[in-house]
């Protein structure tokens, strides 16, 4: 059998011996690389299967499916952009001075705000062309939550109120009727 050695962190070296190894060590004349390659096959044709029985399409690209949805998502996060900067711009001026003062309570000064969304909005599409897809969709649906979040929250605010069928939920002061 062949002698293999394993270095250690202190660089003294152990003695094994393994079945596998021995018979590569032994056969290694007349094999001829074929083991080796036999391996390097195993082990790209396991990759391929694995990703193939995956239940998004492979982990090299979206589904047909996955695809639609990231343009819904992406639609839909321009449109709650959008709605949100229109209601904005209907904003008292005491409420657009009260939510620049909560930005900037927030550590985050109102010229970065643009660069902030380019940001995420680069980030989204990395990670699409990186196919990272928890990733992708984990950011998708949280910048979407919270745009829409955001754009009901000034839509309430110029309401005054939330009024649901007819039964007003909150009072002017901001407590249940």
């Amino acid at each position: 059998a062949n002698a293999n050695y394993y270095g250690g962190n202190n660089g003294q070296y152990y003695r094994y011996e393994t079945p596998l190894c021995s018979g590569a060590y032994n056969y290694k004349d007349t094999c001829n690389r074929k083991c080796r390659n036999a391996a390097k096959k195993a082990g790209s044709s396991s990759k391929t299967s694995s990703s193939s029985r995956s239940w998004s399409g492979g982990d090299d690209e979206f589904s047909p499916f996955g695809k639609f949805f990231l343009w819904v998502l992406s639609l839909s996060g321009v449109f709650f952009l959008l709605a949100g900067l229109a209601q904005r711009k209907k904003m008292s001026k005491t409420d657009a001075v009260l939510e620049e003062a909560a930005i900037k309570s927030a550590g985050i000064d109102k010229k970065y705000l643009p660069r902030i969304l380019v940001g995420v909005a680069v980030l989204i599409v990395l990670l699409i062309l990186f196919r990272r897809k928890i990733l992708t969709w984990f950011c998708l649906v949280g910048v979407n939550v919270s745009l829409l979040a955001y754009w009901i929250h000034l839509k309430n605010k110029a309401d005054e109120r939330a009024a649901v069928s007819g039964f007003q939920l909150y009072g002017e002061s901001g407590t249940p009727a």
